[in-house]
């Protein structure tokens, strides 16, 4: 670990790597997206 970055930012880096990489991620941001542009 690098002792330059604070835990907390390196496990909001791991959560979001790991939302994003998740396949289900990117149908439900078209489904919302579809709903607010109605």
């Amino acid at each position: 670990m690098s002792p330059s970055l604070p835990v907390p930012l390196i496990q909001v880096l791991q959560v979001v790597t790991i939302a994003g990489a998740a396949p289900g991620v990117s149908g439900v941001i078209s489904r919302v997206e579809a709903r607010l542009q109605g």
